[in-house]
């Protein structure tokens, strides 16, 4: 087993040996001495060999693969620029490796869009690269802080269903597949689930992919992506944005304070946005009115596009909620809003700077008449449609008010870090159009 990674060899280490195993990220050979860079998880450094030390050994090294598997002995010294470095005794090549083009861990842009084709073709390969692995490290960190956030709040998790019969939004985006001949989809999201539990639970949670067969290709959209879901019982809308609030100031709080290094080796580091709630509140109806009188094509009971959410957030430092969409955007479990029946009780969380729609809230539906006729207007008619029968029967069996919020963990981390595209922050992305290659 590894018992030393780079990180961990620091100035106290100087003069002591050291045994490391790591890959090859780069070589300078000279006639008289080579010096190697060796990457692993934790970081990279540099081991040197004096030719007169030891030729045979000398050679080996010069002709090493860059990327090769390799363990290494030396001894711990400091630099003539005062870096830590490793004098070599032993080398030795566990699995050399084949050419790549680019170097896999080599410092180029791996998320310039000239790349992509190549990376995405590639990427049981390129997933070692610094930056990728700065973006898995990322993820990692975000989502144990993410359960630890649930937890601390009085959250219980919930492992909901993947395969489902159930999709919550248009038939036509949701993903079929037919198991022991039923007819059955990959979840599109589990709120039909969470809501059941949330009954005895009250506060439930699920971390989990959900899958979306929607044709685009804008840089906040995967097909199978990770959906951070909340359920809450005896709330309303204000109750539940006010937690979602909480939870974005509470994680950006901590990207700063713990993950600023992984921010800068992605990229260009944390959100600078402001993130201290309350968030500002705009009206569904007053952002159709905005977006028209600036020439935007857009009519009411629509919704928003990229061009239109980003227009909204020049006027914000801070992400803000566009308040009640309207009833023919959105699924049928939501209410009404009282006040106007053309809208719902929900709410959508837009980041500024372009990054568009984090996170929905929704009030849902209690009523049993009132489920039925949303179900209708949807074009669900409940006597067509029995395998929504138990989501009705729970209207049947106490309903408490209740509601909940999603987001992607994808399309949240990509502002976090203020990132160009979802794609980077999942290990093996989905992408629309693309062969699921590998």
């Amino acid at each position: 087993m590894k018992k030393t990674y780079f990180k961990e060899i620091t100035k106290e280490s100087i003069g002591s040996e050291v045994e490391i195993q790591g890959w090859i990220k780069s070589k300078r050979v000279h006639s008289t001495v080579v010096f190697i860079d060796l990457s692993d998880s934790s970081g990279t450094i540099q081991c040197v060999l004096a030719k007169e030390n030891n030729e045979v050994l000398f050679e080996t090294i010069s002709t090493v693969s860059i990327e090769s598997a390799v363990t290494a002995v030396g001894t711990v010294r400091q630099s003539e620029n005062e870096n830590l470095e490793i004098k070599l005794s032993e080398f030795t090549v566990v699995s050399p490796s084949k050419e790549m083009s680019p170097k896999i861990r080599e410092d180029f842009d791996i998320f310039d869009e000239k790349y992509t084709d190549h990376i995405l073709s590639s990427r049981h390969l390129y997933v070692r690269n610094p930056k990728l692995i700065a973006t898995l490290k990322a993820r990692s960190e975000v989502v144990g802080y993410l359960h630890n956030w649930f937890r601390a709040e009085k959250f219980y998790e919930l492992d909901a269903p993947v395969l489902t019969e159930l999709p919550l939004y248009e038939d036509k985006t949701a993903i079929p597949l037919k198991v022991h001949n039923q007819d059955l989809y990959l979840t599109q999201c589990v709120g039909f689930y969470l809501e059941s539990a949330v009954m005895g639970l009250e506060k439930c949670y699920n971390l989990g992919p959900s899958f979306r067969a929607e044709e685009g290709k804008s840089k906040r959209h995967l097909i199978e992506y990770w959906h951070i879901k909340g359920e809450l019982a005896w709330v309303n809308r204000d109750e539940i944005m006010a937690t979602v609030e909480k939870l974005i100031f509470d994680l950006v709080t901590f990207a700063r304070t713990e993950l600023e290094e992984i921010g800068e080796a992605i990229g260009e580091g944390i959100t600078k946005d402001g993130v201290l709630p309350p968030y500002p509140r705009l009206p569904y109806p007053k952002a159709i009115e905005l977006l028209q009188g600036a020439g935007f094509e857009i009519t009411f009971g629509q919704s928003l596009n990229d061009d239109e959410e980003r227009f909204l957030g020049q006027q914000y430092d801070t992400p803000f909620w566009i308040v009640g969409n309207p009833k023919s955007i959105e699924p049928f479990p939501y209410c009404i809003d009282p006040d106007d029946p053309r809208l719902t009780m929900t709410a959508d969380l837009i980041a500024p700077n372009g990054y568009g729609e984090l996170c929905g809230v929704a009030e849902k539906i209690t009523d049993l008449q009132e489920l039925d006729a949303r179900m209708r207007d949807k074009g669900k008619d409940p006597s067509a449609n029995p395998k929504y029968d138990w989501v009705r029967e729970m209207r049947e069996v106490g309903f408490a008010p209740h509601g909940g919020f999603g987001m992607g963990l994808e399309r949240v981390m990509r502002w976090v870090f203020s990132h160009s595209h979802v794609k980077d922050f999942t290990a093996y992305p989905r992408v629309f159009g693309r062969r699921m290659r590998p």
